[in-house]
């Protein structure tokens, strides 16, 4: 039987047994690169070592800065449920609300107060981690924390790629500049979005490739204008699809959105949730002549795509 991610509110307690050890993975994982999945796996092997029960605990923060994160919450909390080290799974994931109050605590405070809430048996983090009040709190000072509660600390370098730590500022920048084969290595796994498919102009369908369309939330960050070789996943089935990001120059409209064309598939998507994950970037967005040309080239696009 598989385990579902539990999810539980760091405020609240009653949710959790106290009975019940764990281990917890601290930070914000803002992109679940490979370097946060190193923490995981040391995570899930330290909780078997301690008899404990491994947990994430990551900070539920709302942005409000247009292209400023790689996923969202509900799409961070995608990945932590699919993650799993020598087939373990996380069954818990602790959000911890990132309030006015939570901005204030000290980092001795903090850590109080996540053991006030949970039986905290080991914790562990990235070198680069901070926490408490203006980010006081530094691995060193966990570890001097950690020593007086008698709780288990591990920190660790994440992972390097010619000599630099990988990180989700970087990854960042990779994306925006469309260096999407770097970006998915550092990530370990293709960069994604997910939304509702809402109706559009009807192009697609106009043209004989129909499109399901998706709006992300301004917050996202999105690749550079272009037509990318894509995967589709339309509940727990994956198709093959290509996707254009940017306006339709073609028509004169300037207009930007997300369009896929998921190959074999030609049912109504409209209210459903997709995620698109991006391989592979295959050509610009460009103005063609007539609608006739621009239909010649995405024949030529789907020809490229692997169909299994």
């Amino acid at each position: 039987m598989a385990i579902k991610l539990q999810e539980v509110n760091f405020e609240n307690s009653d949710l959790v047994s106290k009975e019940k050890p764990l281990c917890i993975a601290l930070g914000f994982f803002g992109s679940v690169h490979i370097g946060h999945q190193k923490i995981f796996s040391q995570t899930i092997n330290t909780a078997k070592k301690l008899g404990a029960v491994p947990a994430i605990a990551t900070l539920l923060y709302e942005h409000d800065e247009p292209n400023s994160i790689l996923f969202t919450y509900q799409e961070r909390l995608q990945i932590y449920s699919s993650y799993k080290c020598d087939q373990k799974k996380f069954p818990l994931l602790i959000a911890i609300p990132f309030t006015e109050e939570f901005k204030n605590l000290s980092p001795e405070e903090f850590i109080d107060k996540l053991t006030t809430h949970f039986n905290v048996a080991g914790l562990v983090s990235g070198k680069s981690y901070r926490f408490g009040k203006d980010a006081k709190g530094t691995p060193k000072k966990l570890e001097g924390i950690a020593a007086k509660k008698k709780i288990f600390y591990y920190d660790m370098v994440t992972r390097k790629i010619d000599g630099r730590t990988i990180s989700t500022s970087y990854i960042k920048v990779l994306i925006k500049n469309g260096n999407l084969i770097v970006a998915n290595k550092e990530l370990g796994f293709n960069y994604f979005i997910t939304g509702e498919v809402i109706k559009g102009a009807g192009r697609g369908n106009e043209l004989g490739f129909p499109t399901a369309n998706i709006m992300p939330v301004k917050e996202k960050i999105l690749l550079p204008d272009g037509v990318y070789h894509t995967a589709t996943m339309i509940g727990k089935k994956k198709y093959p699809s290509i996707t254009s990001i940017g306006t339709k120059p073609t028509f004169d409209d300037e207009t930007k959105s997300v369009e896929t064309h998921i190959i074999g598939i030609s049912e109504k998507l409209y209210g459903k949730d997709i995620k698109v994950s991006f391989i592979k970037k295959i050509r610009d967005v460009i103005k063609f002549g007539s609608k006739e040309e621009l239909i010649e080239q995405i024949k030529k696009d789907i020809a490229i795509i692997p169909v299994k």
